[in-house]
């Protein structure tokens, strides 16, 4: 074996006085033993003279910290203070040592401060507790307190933040509250205005447009009754007839428009397939051949308010029978299947259809796809299912295709929704 030396660092980071040399002499080859030998800095003083790298980071952290760190005896005395004190209230952290923290406490917080200090010594935690204090200057500042009793060294440790971004925050938000609460009061004023607007204007539709409208029915009878016409006299006097019809079908449906939105919905547990046959039947006393017309599926029960959905079924199924009547073989169906959330409705016919490019509109207010020479009608009742359905937290749509009929579709959720 041949002599060696070996440098040997003492520390992490390597200088020329962290580091020794270790020196390894053989003896004779006969002999099996070695000789070490070290050259350099006492390793044990050396060690003894490192810095305390943790020791270091908390003076650091102490002395940078953004937040006032403080320890206070069980006398309510700042022992500690750091820094961050001259920042947050004006004063350096020798101006406050060996003070009692109720010196610096605004007198209405003094209470609470001293209860809060005295809690902590009993081993609650503090967390988030506010009062405040007098800056140097004379202003008030709002601190925000967490601290934890050291059984070990009687001292309350104590980490203090500035309060007043947070305050400033919760102000805006205050304002912006107040702001929105009078928007609203303003907006629901103005609601009620307009509610109060649309009541009259149906009470005159209802009322005043009808007395006039009548008046033009009769008299235009007593002139069909006449028994000398002309061709074309007699056409006018149709007219007039079909249009003060239609104008008091028109009237009707409008002020069921308008009362829907008024409507409360009583959800209940419905008997669907009866409150289709129910609807067909009174149909069938009008037109018995609807009875042989209409085919109807085993229907699922669902939750919604009966006396809306009948409305549904009756525009509905009216529909689907005026648009087919003109068919040699008019046929209607009823039917109901399920989704993961919802219950859906049909009614389908093999009647006169429509182009799916006007799909988007049916459920419009006075839309109509077919001159009122064709079929008769409104175009106020599918807007009044949509409005009925839309309360039950439900869809309508619609597939269909010219001269092959149409199919109108509802869901009802399965399970009841809040209703607005």
């Amino acid at each position: 074996m041949k002599n060696a030396t070996i440098p040997v660092p003492l520390r992490e980071t390597l200088t020329s006085e962290d580091t020794g040399q270790l020196h390894i002499e053989a003896y004779p080859a006969s002999d099996q033993r070695v000789r070490l030998r070290w050259i350099g800095p006492d390793p044990a003083r050396t060690m003894d003279t490192l810095p305390d790298r943790s020791q270091s980071m908390e003076q650091r952290l102490f002395a940078h910290s953004m937040d006032m760190l403080c320890a206070i005896d069980a006398d309510g005395r700042f022992v500690s203070v750091s820094p961050a004190c001259r920042r947050m209230l004006g004063y350096a952290p020798e101006e406050m040592l060996g003070r009692y923290t109720t010196e610096f406490v605004v007198p209405e917080d003094v209470s609470s401060t001293v209860s809060i200090r005295r809690a902590a010594m009993h081993g609650l935690n503090c967390r988030n507790f506010e009062n405040r204090y007098i800056a140097k200057d004379g202003s008030i500042v709002s601190l925000a307190w967490s601290g934890r009793w050291s059984e070990e060294d009687q001292l309350i440790y104590c980490v203090a933040r500035d309060d007043r971004d947070k305050k400033a925050v919760e102000m805006e938000l205050h304002k912006l509250n107040e702001s929105l609460e009078q928007k609203i009061r303003e907006r629901t004023a103005q609601l009620e205005r307009s509610n109060k607007e649309l009541e009259a204007f149906s009470y005159s539709v209802s009322h005043d447009l009808r007395a006039p409208l009548r008046i033009i029915n009769g008299y235009t009878r007593l002139l069909s009754t006449a028994k000398e016409h002309d061709p074309d006299a007699r056409e006018f006097i149709d007219a007039i007839l079909e249009s003060t019809r239609y104008m008091s079908a028109l009237i009707d449906d409008l002020l069921n428009l308008s009362r829907l939105d008024k409507e409360a919905v009583n959800l209940m547990e419905v008997d669907m397939d009866y409150v289709a046959r129910l609807t067909i039947n009174q149909m069938s006393t009008e037109d018995p051949a609807l009875a042989t017309q209409i085919h109807i599926h085993p229907l699922r029960g669902a939750v919604c308010d009966s006396s809306l959905i009948k409305h549904v079924w009756a525009n509905l199924l009216s529909n689907a029978v005026k648009y087919s009547r003109k068919k040699d073989n008019p046929q209607i169906e009823i039917g109901c299947y399920e989704t993961d959330t919802s219950i859906v409705y049909y009614v389908k016919d093999n009647g006169a259809g429509f182009d799916m490019k006007f799909a988007a509109k049916l459920f419009g207010v006075f839309v109509r796809l077919h001159n009122r020479s064709e079929f008769e009608g409104t175009g106020v009742g599918l807007a009044i299912v949509n409005r009925i359905i839309s309360k039950h937290n439900g869809k309508v749509w619609a597939n269909g295709k010219v001269d092959e009929g149409a199919v109108f579709y509802f869901s009802l959720p399965k399970i009841s929704a809040p209703i607005v």
